[in-house]
């Protein structure tokens, strides 16, 4: 079973058996729309534990709602794109 927990010590945001003092985000559509306060909370609270977010560079939306609507494979195919995106950035977990 996987220790989802997670813990910030005086230099590093732990969580499971990783030590990350950077984190790639994806804030999507709606944190940067519709639920802004939320993508300000968490940059906040992410900022006091002291671990920097990446935004991934040139990321798309995830196509939950249109993208389904065109095709069942293309919110995946949006999806695994900004994964790569991220992998390129040099973030692969």
């Amino acid at each position: 079973m996987a220790d989802n927990t997670a813990i910030k010590t005086k230099d590093n945001f732990i969580s499971g058996n990783k030590i990350y003092q950077k984190i790639a985000y994806y804030p999507g559509c709606s944190l940067n729309s519709t639920a802004v306060d939320l993508n300000v909370s968490v940059r906040k609270l992410f900022d006091v534990i002291g671990v920097t977010l990446k935004e991934i560079e040139d990321w798309n939306c995830c196509g939950t709602t249109p993208a389904g609507n065109v095709s069942q494979e293309m919110p995946n195919l949006l999806s695994a794109r900004n994964l790569l995106l991220a992998k390129r950035m040099g973030y692969d977990e």
